[in-house]
């Protein structure tokens, strides 16, 4: 699906801004604008304003700010073109496609989707009614046994799968959907006889469920261990179900972790979350069967900037943790990675009563570099040759890192092994490469920037001139974009529909130009592009261009902290109004940097 920046503003102008935020959030008339308590944290005064004019909101409490799909985004816990989507539906505006004949196959393909997820639904709900029957009994003993409670069962909608070879494929042949059975893996058919049986049988199931509150597939876990069949076994993938785009808990997780602002855990295993859920915990997710990818990290960037990771403390475990590290370097997540004790693993901490240690434990962790280095670096009482040989490990992490950050972990390096910082410096320099950068980006309509104020436009124009760099980045010499860094600078929708689309895939080819930027901003491109000579530092103009970009967000946010100052005064609150003092003198002295 391809949407244009003309599209967007047609979804803006049918569902406008103050009007569908207020479905959510009690807004009243503060002068030109709405106001309100922000959805997205604890507030005892109002501080989220909306902008009908402006088609934007902001919280001066928390920070939040953006546009309408930044507004569902964020409170929906989905991505950019899910919330374009919805809204789209709600609209009746029709998004751009390549053609009919592609509109018409992506429709059938919802269509079918739709259908499967029904199925899920149901069969989810099948699931559910056997774990509270007689025939149940084993399957809550288990739980029973795991200190999970009935009620903390019926939250995640756990069930179970009876130890019958056709229970399930009675059910669905009655409804017609033996062939749609098989597709999902909840039946398996006998080739040479034709015959349909049941796939999970004897089974605990967990039905994965995503942000949006579907269930794409489900983990199961076998309840007689002296069985040869798999001890954990999950639906294979599907249209609807891939494993690395999946997490178990998310669901329930996403809520705590957008509106509570609680940081996600992510663990190993289903009965971890479970367990560390009902224990109060509730920010947890899990993988399904394989490693932390860095698709799963892109759904958990959605709703935090910070991620927890607890692995078990076994080789295992702490080897999985090591290699998620540097994945999350590479998308610049902050957070902490836990180390557990040897042979302990979330579950078996709160059911032998160590819920107070866990959570000491979690408090204790260091940060992720911090753990990679102190778990890959050998002694510095150690031979030089054993110290420079260790170096090695942090190839993985070093080819990730921005400049000026590795830079800043060198020197600790340094000092760990007893190093010279330029034998190091030169030795990890050549064991590690940088990556290529894509440059495929869909298409958009022409934009209308006649409306924009000056800082809009500002902003535009800026953002032109980055592009024309990374236009002219034969050698990669540029970061690679980050959205995160990028859309907490810019202001304008237009400045992030373009921001969105770049981040995500590049610059468009030539042939594209004229129909992704419009004649407008098409010039201001092809004068950037002539503005900048064959022989320049372009890292130097790229830091020049985004030095003037943050010096503009400084001055806004600036403007934010003094509003709240004037409410820490109003509610008396003399911590939070040291504290936000503090924040605003450090702001004004970043500002008088860029003077």
């Amino acid at each position: 699906m391809k949407f244009s920046t003309q599209n967007l503003q047609e979804i803006r102008q049918v569902l406008r801004i103050g009007d569908y935020i207020s479905r959510y959030v009690p807004l009243r008339p503060s002068g030109s604008q709405l106001k309100g308590r922000c959805p997205f944290h604890e507030e005892k005064t109002p501080s989220f304003f909306v902008y009908p004019d402006r088609e934007s909101y902001v919280c001066f409490g928390c920070g939040a700010k953006g546009d309408l799909f930044d507004f569902i985004m964020r409170y929906e816990g989905i991505s950019f073109g899910d919330a374009v989507k919805k809204c789209a539906v709600e609209a009746n505006v029709t998004l751009e496609w390549e053609d009919s004949e592609k509109e018409a196959g992506l429709k059938k393909d919802h269509e079918r989707k739709q259908h499967l997820y029904n199925i899920n639904e149901q069969v989810c709900q099948f699931f559910e009614k056997q774990l509270e029957r007689p025939v149940g009994k084993s399957a809550r003993e288990y739980l029973e046994q795991r200190g999970i409670s009935l009620e903390t069962a019926r939250m995640f909608r756990l069930g179970y799968a009876c130890d019958e070879w056709d229970m399930l494929t009675e059910e669905m042949h009655r409804r017609s959907w033996l062939n749609e059975g098989v597709e999902l893996g909840l039946l398996k058919k006998k080739e040479e006889t034709g015959r349909y049986y049941d796939f999970f049988r004897h089974r605990l199931t967990f039905p994965v469920i995503d942000t949006s509150g579907r269930v794409c597939a489900f983990s199961t876990r076998i309840l007689d261990s002296t069985r040869p069949e798999g001890k954990y076994v999950n639906s294979p993938e599907s249209i609807i179900y891939s494993k690395r785009l999946s997490l178990f808990g998310i669901n329930l997780a996403r809520q705590v972790i957008v509106r509570d602002g609680q940081i996600p855990i992510v663990v190993e295993g289903n009965i971890d979350v479970v367990s560390m859920h009902q224990a109060g915990l509730k920010s947890v997710v899990a993988p399904l069967g394989t490693a932390f990818t860095e698709d799963q990290i892109k759904i958990l960037h959605r709703f935090s900037r910070d991620i927890i990771i607890m692995f078990d403390g076994d080789h295992a475990g702490i080897n999985a943790a090591l290699k998620t590290i540097p994945l999350l370097a590479r998308m610049r997540m902050g957070g902490r990675t836990v180390i557990l004790p040897e042979g302990e693993d979330p579950d078996s901490m709160i059911r032998s009563g160590k819920y107070a240690e866990l959570i000491e434990i979690i408090g204790k962790s260091q940060p992720h570099i911090e753990t990679f280095l102190s778990r890959t670096l050998v002694s510095r009482e150690k031979p030089v040759s054993d110290r420079i040989a260790s170096l090695t490990a942090l190839a993985p992490l070093w080819e990730v890192l921005p400049p000026e950050i590795a830079d800043v972990y060198l020197e600790q390096v340094s000092l760990m092994l007893d190093v010279d910082l330029r034998v190091i410096r030169t030795y990890l320099n050549k064991h590690t490469k940088s990556e290529e950068l894509k440059n495929n980006i869909p298409k958009t309509e022409k934009l209308a920037i006649k409306s924009l104020s000056v800082e809009e436009r500002s902003e535009l124009i800026a953002l032109m001139h980055l592009f024309a760099l990374y236009l002219r980045d034969h050698k990669l010499e540029l970061p690679t974009p980050d959205p995160g860094l990028f859309e907490d600078l810019v202001m304008g929708n237009l400045a992030r529909d373009l921001l969105r689309a770049f981040v995500e895939e590049g610059l468009p080819k030539p042939d594209n130009w004229a129909v992704f930027f419009g004649d407008a901003l098409l010039k201001e491109f092809k004068m950037a592009i002539e503005s900048i000579p064959e022989t320049v530092d372009i890292k130097q103009i790229y830091s020049e261009i985004l030095f003037n970009i943050k010096k503009t967000a400084l001055k806004r946010q600036i403007k934010l902290m003094d509003y709240q100052i004037m409410e820490a005064k109003k509610d008396g609150d003399t911590e939070k109004l040291s504290s936000l003092l503090n924040k605003k003198l450090n702001l004004e002295r970043q500002r008088i940097k860029t003077e």
